[in-house]
Protein backbone atom coordinates (compact mmCIF):
# COMPACT_ATOMS: atom_id res chain seq x y z
CA UNK A 1 0.00 0.00 0.00
CA UNK A 2 1.34 3.43 -0.88
CA UNK A 3 0.33 6.57 0.92
CA UNK A 4 0.66 9.93 -0.79
CA UNK A 5 0.45 13.07 1.28
CA UNK A 6 0.17 16.31 -0.73
CA UNK A 7 2.36 19.08 0.62
CA UNK A 8 1.49 22.79 0.59
CA UNK A 9 2.16 23.94 -2.94
CA UNK A 10 0.99 20.76 -4.69
CA UNK A 11 -2.08 20.83 -6.95
CA UNK A 12 -4.21 19.08 -4.31
CA UNK A 13 -3.16 21.49 -1.59
CA UNK A 14 -2.03 24.81 -3.06
CA UNK A 15 -0.98 26.66 0.04
CA UNK A 16 -0.55 26.68 3.77
CA UNK A 17 0.27 28.72 6.81
CA UNK A 18 3.55 29.40 8.49
CA UNK A 19 4.25 27.30 11.55
CA UNK A 20 3.11 30.05 13.92
CA UNK A 21 -0.12 30.62 11.99
CA UNK A 22 0.51 34.36 11.83
CA UNK A 23 1.15 34.82 8.13
CA UNK A 24 -1.34 34.75 5.29
CA UNK A 25 1.23 34.39 2.56
CA UNK A 26 1.25 31.18 0.57
CA UNK A 27 4.17 28.86 0.67
CA UNK A 28 6.32 28.85 -2.43
CA UNK A 29 5.66 26.08 -4.93
CA UNK A 30 8.35 23.39 -4.63
CA UNK A 31 10.46 22.47 -7.63
CA UNK A 32 8.94 19.00 -7.65
CA UNK A 33 5.88 17.48 -6.04
CA UNK A 34 6.64 16.14 -2.60
CA UNK A 35 5.16 12.90 -1.36
CA UNK A 36 5.45 10.59 1.58
CA UNK A 37 5.22 6.94 0.54
CA UNK A 38 4.69 4.04 2.89
CA UNK A 39 3.94 0.36 2.71
CA UNK A 40 5.62 -3.00 2.73
CA UNK A 41 9.16 -3.31 1.25
CA UNK A 42 7.60 -5.01 -1.77
CA UNK A 43 5.29 -2.05 -2.33
CA UNK A 44 8.15 0.43 -1.96
CA UNK A 45 10.28 -1.45 -4.49
CA UNK A 46 7.43 -1.35 -6.99
CA UNK A 47 6.51 2.28 -6.45
CA UNK A 48 7.94 3.24 -9.85
CA UNK A 49 5.23 1.35 -11.67
CA UNK A 50 2.63 3.36 -9.77
CA UNK A 51 4.08 6.54 -11.23
CA UNK A 52 5.31 7.90 -7.91
CA UNK A 53 8.46 9.91 -7.30
CA UNK A 54 11.01 8.94 -4.71
CA UNK A 55 10.64 10.16 -1.13
CA UNK A 56 12.56 13.40 -0.57
CA UNK A 57 14.37 13.37 2.74
CA UNK A 58 13.92 16.19 5.25
CA UNK A 59 16.17 19.12 4.33
CA UNK A 60 17.42 19.60 7.87
CA UNK A 61 17.84 17.39 10.92
CA UNK A 62 15.77 19.70 13.12
CA UNK A 63 12.73 19.13 10.86
CA UNK A 64 12.52 15.37 11.46
CA UNK A 65 10.25 15.73 14.49
CA UNK A 66 7.92 18.02 12.56
CA UNK A 67 7.76 15.56 9.66
CA UNK A 68 6.95 12.68 12.01
CA UNK A 69 4.16 14.74 13.60
CA UNK A 70 2.62 15.57 10.22
CA UNK A 71 2.71 11.88 9.21
CA UNK A 72 1.14 10.70 12.49
CA UNK A 73 -2.33 10.26 10.96
CA UNK A 74 -0.92 7.55 8.67
CA UNK A 75 0.07 5.24 11.53
CA UNK A 76 -3.13 3.11 11.71
CA UNK A 77 -2.81 2.31 8.01
CA UNK A 78 0.86 1.40 8.24
CA UNK A 79 0.12 -1.57 10.51
CA UNK A 80 -2.24 -3.15 7.97
CA UNK A 81 -0.57 -2.04 4.74
CA UNK A 82 1.32 -5.34 4.18
CA UNK A 83 -2.06 -7.09 3.86
CA UNK A 84 -3.37 -4.70 1.20
CA UNK A 85 -2.83 -4.66 -2.57
CA UNK A 86 -0.96 -1.80 -4.21
CA UNK A 87 -3.18 1.27 -4.27
CA UNK A 88 -2.68 5.01 -4.17
CA UNK A 89 -4.23 6.99 -1.33
CA UNK A 90 -4.01 10.78 -1.25
CA UNK A 91 -4.18 12.35 2.22
CA UNK A 92 -5.02 15.94 3.01
CA UNK A 93 -2.69 17.64 5.49
CA UNK A 94 -5.45 20.00 6.65
CA UNK A 95 -7.94 19.74 9.50
CA UNK A 96 -10.84 20.88 7.31
CA UNK A 97 -12.66 18.97 4.57
CA UNK A 98 -12.11 19.96 0.94
CA UNK A 99 -14.59 18.11 -1.31
CA UNK A 100 -17.96 19.83 -1.87
CA UNK A 101 -19.91 17.91 -4.52
CA UNK A 102 -23.34 19.23 -5.48
CA UNK A 103 -26.42 17.43 -4.20
CA UNK A 104 -27.56 16.68 -7.75
CA UNK A 105 -24.26 15.07 -8.72
CA UNK A 106 -23.90 13.19 -5.47
CA UNK A 107 -27.45 11.79 -5.48
CA UNK A 108 -27.05 10.75 -9.13
CA UNK A 109 -23.89 8.79 -8.31
CA UNK A 110 -25.55 7.14 -5.30
CA UNK A 111 -28.53 6.09 -7.42
CA UNK A 112 -26.20 4.59 -10.03
CA UNK A 113 -24.29 2.71 -7.36
CA UNK A 114 -27.46 1.27 -5.87
CA UNK A 115 -28.38 -0.06 -9.32
CA UNK A 116 -24.92 -1.49 -9.85
CA UNK A 117 -24.19 0.88 -12.72
CA UNK A 118 -21.34 3.29 -13.50
CA UNK A 119 -21.38 6.93 -14.47
CA UNK A 120 -20.48 7.93 -18.01
CA UNK A 121 -19.69 11.53 -17.01
CA UNK A 122 -16.05 11.14 -16.04
CA UNK A 123 -14.82 14.63 -16.91
CA UNK A 124 -16.22 16.81 -14.15
CA UNK A 125 -15.51 20.51 -13.98
CA UNK A 126 -13.78 21.40 -10.73
CA UNK A 127 -14.39 24.73 -9.02
CA UNK A 128 -13.41 26.22 -5.69
CA UNK A 129 -16.34 28.48 -4.85
CA UNK A 130 -18.42 26.84 -2.12
CA UNK A 131 -22.17 27.50 -1.92
CA UNK A 132 -23.69 25.60 1.00
CA UNK A 133 -27.16 25.33 -0.54
CA UNK A 134 -25.66 23.69 -3.64
CA UNK A 135 -24.77 20.61 -1.58
CA UNK A 136 -28.18 20.34 0.09
CA UNK A 137 -31.33 18.58 -1.15
CA UNK A 138 -34.05 20.78 -2.73
CA UNK A 139 -36.47 19.99 0.11
CA UNK A 140 -33.93 20.63 2.91
CA UNK A 141 -34.53 23.34 5.51
CA UNK A 142 -31.58 25.35 4.18
CA UNK A 143 -33.42 25.87 0.90
CA UNK A 144 -36.72 26.83 2.53
CA UNK A 145 -37.68 30.48 2.88
CA UNK A 146 -38.97 29.98 6.42
CA UNK A 147 -37.12 27.05 8.04
CA UNK A 148 -38.39 25.71 11.40
CA UNK A 149 -36.59 26.66 14.61
CA UNK A 150 -35.89 24.38 17.59
CA UNK A 151 -33.99 26.81 19.81
CA UNK A 152 -33.54 25.52 23.36
CA UNK A 153 -34.65 21.97 22.53
CA UNK A 154 -32.54 18.92 23.39
CA UNK A 155 -30.86 16.87 20.69
CA UNK A 156 -32.49 13.51 19.99
CA UNK A 157 -30.82 12.74 16.63
CA UNK A 158 -27.14 13.67 16.54
CA UNK A 159 -26.75 13.02 12.81
CA UNK A 160 -29.59 15.38 11.99
CA UNK A 161 -28.45 17.90 14.59
CA UNK A 162 -25.02 18.16 12.88
CA UNK A 163 -26.53 18.46 9.40
CA UNK A 164 -26.32 22.09 8.25
CA UNK A 165 -28.84 21.37 5.49
CA UNK A 166 -31.49 20.63 8.12
CA UNK A 167 -30.20 23.26 10.57
CA UNK A 168 -29.44 26.42 8.59
CA UNK A 169 -28.97 28.39 11.83
CA UNK A 170 -25.56 26.72 12.10
CA UNK A 171 -24.14 28.61 9.11
CA UNK A 172 -23.64 31.76 11.18
CA UNK A 173 -22.31 29.93 14.24
CA UNK A 174 -19.40 27.70 13.17
CA UNK A 175 -15.91 28.65 12.09
CA UNK A 176 -16.05 26.43 9.00
CA UNK A 177 -19.15 28.14 7.63
CA UNK A 178 -18.57 31.79 8.60
CA UNK A 179 -15.33 31.98 6.64
CA UNK A 180 -15.37 32.29 2.86
CA UNK A 181 -14.26 29.27 0.83
CA UNK A 182 -12.87 30.10 -2.59
CA UNK A 183 -9.77 30.11 -4.80
CA UNK A 184 -7.66 31.81 -2.11
CA UNK A 185 -8.78 29.49 0.71
CA UNK A 186 -6.56 27.19 2.71
CA UNK A 187 -7.28 24.39 2.10
CA UNK A 188 -8.50 24.80 -1.47
CA UNK A 189 -12.08 23.49 -1.91
CA UNK A 190 -12.99 21.15 -4.77
CA UNK A 191 -16.48 20.83 -6.26
CA UNK A 192 -15.68 17.69 -8.24
CA UNK A 193 -15.52 14.21 -6.75
CA UNK A 194 -11.92 13.51 -5.72
CA UNK A 195 -10.74 10.46 -3.72
CA UNK A 196 -9.25 12.56 -0.95
CA UNK A 197 -8.68 11.06 2.52
CA UNK A 198 -9.35 13.72 5.16
CA UNK A 199 -9.36 14.04 8.93
CA UNK A 200 -12.74 15.76 9.07
CA UNK A 201 -15.95 16.09 7.09
CA UNK A 202 -19.48 17.37 7.52
CA UNK A 203 -22.73 15.88 6.27
CA UNK A 204 -22.33 17.64 2.90
CA UNK A 205 -18.68 16.75 2.24
CA UNK A 206 -17.53 13.87 0.07
CA UNK A 207 -14.06 13.47 1.58
CA UNK A 208 -13.12 9.95 2.69
CA UNK A 209 -12.93 10.02 6.48
CA UNK A 210 -9.82 8.67 8.20
CA UNK A 211 -8.76 8.38 11.84
CA UNK A 212 -6.52 10.99 13.48
CA UNK A 213 -4.13 9.40 15.96
CA UNK A 214 -2.60 12.37 17.76
CA UNK A 215 -5.33 12.05 20.41
CA UNK A 216 -3.36 9.17 21.90
CA UNK A 217 -0.45 11.49 22.72
CA UNK A 218 -2.55 13.63 25.08
CA UNK A 219 -1.87 12.79 28.73
CA UNK A 220 -4.68 12.90 31.26
CA UNK A 221 -2.75 14.33 34.19
CA UNK A 222 -4.17 14.45 37.70
CA UNK A 223 -7.83 13.45 37.67
CA UNK A 224 -9.62 13.14 41.04
CA UNK A 225 -12.31 10.52 41.53
CA UNK A 226 -15.89 11.69 41.12
CA UNK A 227 -16.61 12.25 44.83
CA UNK A 228 -13.55 14.45 45.28
CA UNK A 229 -14.47 16.88 42.51
CA UNK A 230 -15.77 19.95 44.30
CA UNK A 231 -16.53 22.17 41.29
CA UNK A 232 -19.53 21.06 39.25
CA UNK A 233 -19.35 23.80 36.63
CA UNK A 234 -18.89 23.11 32.95
CA UNK A 235 -15.17 23.55 32.23
CA UNK A 236 -13.52 24.40 28.91
CA UNK A 237 -10.24 25.91 27.80
CA UNK A 238 -9.27 26.35 24.17
CA UNK A 239 -7.03 28.28 21.82
CA UNK A 240 -8.22 30.98 19.43
CA UNK A 241 -8.62 28.63 16.49
CA UNK A 242 -11.69 27.27 14.71
CA UNK A 243 -11.15 29.22 11.47
CA UNK A 244 -8.25 28.54 9.13
CA UNK A 245 -7.42 32.26 8.76
CA UNK A 246 -8.89 35.37 10.40
CA UNK A 247 -8.74 38.95 9.16
CA UNK A 248 -10.96 42.05 8.92
CA UNK A 249 -12.95 40.50 6.08
CA UNK A 250 -13.85 37.39 8.11
CA UNK A 251 -16.61 37.53 10.79
CA UNK A 252 -14.48 35.42 13.14
CA UNK A 253 -16.31 36.69 16.22
CA UNK A 254 -19.26 34.50 15.12
CA UNK A 255 -17.18 31.30 15.22
CA UNK A 256 -18.07 28.66 17.79
CA UNK A 257 -15.03 29.09 20.07
CA UNK A 258 -15.31 32.86 20.36
CA UNK A 259 -19.07 32.61 20.94
CA UNK A 260 -18.56 30.04 23.69
CA UNK A 261 -16.03 32.30 25.40
CA UNK A 262 -18.36 35.31 25.26
CA UNK A 263 -21.36 33.17 26.21
CA UNK A 264 -19.68 32.11 29.46
CA UNK A 265 -18.16 35.54 30.20
CA UNK A 266 -21.38 37.48 29.67
CA UNK A 267 -21.95 39.84 32.64
CA UNK A 268 -25.29 41.22 31.48
CA UNK A 269 -27.97 41.85 34.12
CA UNK A 270 -30.74 41.03 31.66
CA UNK A 271 -33.24 38.50 32.99
CA UNK A 272 -33.65 35.21 31.14
CA UNK A 273 -35.60 32.02 31.84
CA UNK A 274 -34.79 28.36 31.28
CA UNK A 275 -36.27 24.96 32.12
CA UNK A 276 -35.20 23.04 35.23
CA UNK A 277 -36.39 19.67 36.61
CA UNK A 278 -39.46 19.86 38.87
CA UNK A 279 -38.30 17.49 41.61
CA UNK A 280 -41.31 18.19 43.79
CA UNK A 281 -43.87 17.23 41.15
CA UNK A 282 -46.19 14.27 41.45
CA UNK A 283 -45.09 10.73 40.64
CA UNK A 284 -44.75 9.89 36.98
CA UNK A 285 -42.66 11.26 34.11
CA UNK A 286 -40.27 14.04 35.09
CA UNK A 287 -41.74 17.47 34.54
CA UNK A 288 -39.96 20.75 33.96
CA UNK A 289 -40.57 24.21 35.35
CA UNK A 290 -39.31 27.68 34.53
CA UNK A 291 -36.59 29.43 36.48
CA UNK A 292 -35.39 32.99 35.99
CA UNK A 293 -32.12 34.73 36.66
CA UNK A 294 -29.72 37.28 35.27
CA UNK A 295 -27.41 36.27 32.46
CA UNK A 296 -24.40 37.00 34.69
CA UNK A 297 -25.60 34.92 37.65
CA UNK A 298 -26.51 31.96 35.46
CA UNK A 299 -23.16 32.07 33.65
CA UNK A 300 -21.20 32.26 36.90
CA UNK A 301 -23.15 29.34 38.38
CA UNK A 302 -22.88 26.99 35.40
CA UNK A 303 -19.71 27.83 33.46
CA UNK A 304 -15.95 28.03 33.78
CA UNK A 305 -15.13 28.43 30.09
CA UNK A 306 -12.48 30.67 28.55
CA UNK A 307 -10.21 31.09 25.60
CA UNK A 308 -6.55 30.76 26.47
CA UNK A 309 -3.21 31.65 24.95
CA UNK A 310 -2.13 34.20 22.37
CA UNK A 311 -4.09 34.93 19.16
CA UNK A 312 -3.48 32.34 16.42
CA UNK A 313 -4.16 32.14 12.69
CA UNK A 314 -4.85 35.87 12.42
CA UNK A 315 -3.66 38.89 10.45
CA UNK A 316 -1.41 41.13 12.51
CA UNK A 317 -1.18 43.84 9.86
CA UNK A 318 -4.88 44.77 9.79
CA UNK A 319 -5.29 44.60 13.60
CA UNK A 320 -7.22 41.32 13.75
CA UNK A 321 -4.78 39.72 16.20
CA UNK A 322 -5.10 42.76 18.48
CA UNK A 323 -8.89 42.53 18.36
CA UNK A 324 -8.72 38.82 19.20
CA UNK A 325 -6.47 39.52 22.18
CA UNK A 326 -9.02 42.05 23.41
CA UNK A 327 -11.79 39.47 23.20
CA UNK A 328 -9.74 36.93 25.16
CA UNK A 329 -9.05 39.44 27.93
CA UNK A 330 -12.43 41.17 28.19
CA UNK A 331 -14.95 38.71 26.75
CA UNK A 332 -16.31 41.45 24.49
CA UNK A 333 -15.51 42.61 20.98
CA UNK A 334 -14.39 45.93 19.54
CA UNK A 335 -16.38 47.39 16.70
CA UNK A 336 -15.48 46.38 13.66
CA UNK A 337 -9.98 24.59 12.55
CA UNK A 338 -12.28 20.46 12.49
CA UNK A 339 -12.75 17.52 14.58
CA UNK A 340 -12.04 17.56 18.33
CA UNK A 341 -8.47 16.60 19.19
CA UNK A 342 -9.24 16.36 22.92
CA UNK A 343 -12.43 14.29 22.86
CA UNK A 344 -10.78 10.96 23.55
CA UNK A 345 -8.67 12.32 26.41
CA UNK A 346 -11.69 13.99 28.00
CA UNK A 347 -13.67 10.76 27.73
CA UNK A 348 -10.98 8.93 29.71
CA UNK A 349 -11.38 11.24 32.70
CA UNK A 350 -13.80 10.98 35.60
CA UNK A 351 -16.02 13.64 34.06
CA UNK A 352 -19.15 13.73 31.94
CA UNK A 353 -18.34 15.14 28.49
CA UNK A 354 -20.57 17.55 26.58
CA UNK A 355 -19.89 17.75 22.83
CA UNK A 356 -21.03 20.13 20.12
CA UNK A 357 -20.08 20.65 16.48
CA UNK A 358 -20.88 19.67 12.92
CA UNK A 359 -18.01 17.31 12.05
CA UNK A 360 -18.66 13.61 11.59
CA UNK A 361 -16.03 11.36 13.20
CA UNK A 362 -15.00 7.80 12.47
CA UNK A 363 -16.57 6.38 15.65
CA UNK A 364 -19.94 8.11 15.11
CA UNK A 365 -21.80 4.88 14.37
CA UNK A 366 -20.67 3.25 17.62
CA UNK A 367 -20.88 5.94 20.29
CA UNK A 368 -24.30 6.46 21.92
CA UNK A 369 -25.38 10.02 22.79
CA UNK A 370 -26.89 10.54 26.25
CA UNK A 371 -25.22 7.29 27.31
CA UNK A 372 -21.52 7.81 26.56
CA UNK A 373 -21.62 11.61 26.33
CA UNK A 374 -24.09 14.51 26.10
CA UNK A 375 -24.67 16.20 22.72
CA UNK A 376 -25.38 19.94 22.76
CA UNK A 377 -26.65 22.45 20.24
CA UNK A 378 -24.25 24.73 18.42
CA UNK A 379 -26.10 27.82 19.65
CA UNK A 380 -25.59 26.66 23.29
CA UNK A 381 -29.26 27.39 24.07
CA UNK A 382 -29.72 23.99 25.72
CA UNK A 383 -26.80 24.25 28.16
CA UNK A 384 -28.70 25.78 31.14
CA UNK A 385 -31.37 23.06 30.97
CA UNK A 386 -28.81 20.24 30.65
CA UNK A 387 -26.62 21.49 33.47
CA UNK A 388 -29.54 22.23 35.79
CA UNK A 389 -30.67 18.62 35.35
CA UNK A 390 -27.20 17.26 36.15
CA UNK A 391 -26.09 19.56 38.98
CA UNK A 392 -29.07 21.65 40.04
CA UNK A 393 -29.88 25.29 39.38
CA UNK A 394 -29.04 28.58 41.13
CA UNK A 395 -32.36 28.43 43.02
CA UNK A 396 -32.16 24.69 43.72
CA UNK A 397 -28.44 23.71 43.69
CA UNK A 398 -29.06 20.41 45.51
CA UNK A 399 -31.74 19.08 43.18
CA UNK A 400 -29.61 17.81 40.33
CA UNK A 401 -29.21 14.21 39.21
CA UNK A 402 -25.56 13.78 40.07
CA UNK A 403 -25.75 9.99 39.83
CA UNK A 404 -26.86 10.27 36.19
CA UNK A 405 -23.87 12.46 35.37
CA UNK A 406 -21.54 10.01 37.09
CA UNK A 407 -23.03 7.07 35.17
CA UNK A 408 -22.58 8.84 31.81
CA UNK A 409 -18.99 9.67 32.74
CA UNK A 410 -18.29 6.01 33.54
CA UNK A 411 -19.97 4.86 30.33
CA UNK A 412 -17.82 7.24 28.31
CA UNK A 413 -14.70 5.97 30.00
CA UNK A 414 -15.66 2.38 29.17
CA UNK A 415 -16.28 3.34 25.54
CA UNK A 416 -12.71 4.61 25.21
CA UNK A 417 -11.28 1.52 26.88
CA UNK A 418 -13.25 -0.88 24.69
CA UNK A 419 -13.89 0.87 21.36
CA UNK A 420 -11.45 3.80 21.05
CA UNK A 421 -8.15 1.92 21.17
CA UNK A 422 -5.35 1.88 18.62
CA UNK A 423 -6.63 -1.52 17.52
CA UNK A 424 -10.04 0.00 16.78
CA UNK A 425 -8.47 2.69 14.60
CA UNK A 426 -6.51 0.01 12.77
CA UNK A 427 -9.64 -2.06 12.20
CA UNK A 428 -11.46 0.97 10.80
CA UNK A 429 -8.59 1.87 8.48
CA UNK A 430 -8.17 -1.76 7.38
CA UNK A 431 -11.81 -2.11 6.38
CA UNK A 432 -11.74 1.32 4.75
CA UNK A 433 -8.75 0.51 2.55
CA UNK A 434 -10.04 -2.96 1.67
CA UNK A 435 -13.18 -1.35 0.27
CA UNK A 436 -11.23 1.43 -1.42
CA UNK A 437 -8.82 -1.04 -3.02
CA UNK A 438 -11.80 -2.99 -4.34
CA UNK A 439 -13.36 0.17 -5.82
CA UNK A 440 -10.24 1.29 -7.68
CA UNK A 441 -9.08 -2.16 -8.78
CA UNK A 442 -9.03 -2.54 -12.60
CA UNK A 443 -10.69 -5.98 -12.32
CA UNK A 444 -12.56 -8.01 -9.73
CA UNK A 445 -9.82 -10.61 -9.59
CA UNK A 446 -7.52 -10.76 -6.58
CA UNK A 447 -9.28 -8.06 -4.58
CA UNK A 448 -10.79 -10.33 -1.91
CA UNK A 449 -8.97 -10.40 1.40
CA UNK A 450 -8.27 -13.94 2.56
CA UNK A 451 -6.44 -14.61 5.80
CA UNK A 452 -3.98 -17.46 5.46
CA UNK A 453 -2.44 -19.61 8.22
CA UNK A 454 0.94 -18.01 7.54
CA UNK A 455 -0.55 -14.52 7.93
CA UNK A 456 -2.29 -15.54 11.15
CA UNK A 457 0.95 -16.88 12.59
CA UNK A 458 2.80 -13.72 11.55
CA UNK A 459 0.13 -11.53 13.18
CA UNK A 460 0.46 -13.44 16.46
Amino acid sequence: MSYIRPQPGSPMSPGGYDSDGSSSSRTSRPSRRQYAEYGSPHHRRNSSRLGMPQIPGPPAEEEEEEVEEKHAHLEPGLAVSPHLPDVRAVFSIHDQPQVYVSWARRSSLVDLGLRGEHTSHLKESDGSEVRWSRSCAPDSNLRKTDPPSEEGSLIYDTAEAMDMCQNPYMLDLHGLTVEKHGPASHPLPHTSLLPLFSLAKTSINSDILITPVDQFANKIGYDPVWKRKTDSRMVWRGSTTGISWMDKNTPWIKAHRFRLHRFAQNDSTEMISFNVPDIGSEAGPLKMQKEEGTVRDIAQFFYDMKLAGSPLQCNETDGTCEDMAWVVVTGSAKDGNGWSARFRRLMTTNSVVLKTGMFTEWFQAHIVPWFHYIPTRLDYSDLPMILSFLRGSPEAPDQGFDEVAQAIAQNGKCFVQRMFRVEDLQAYMFRLFLEYARLVAPTDEGVDFVITPDAEAEAE
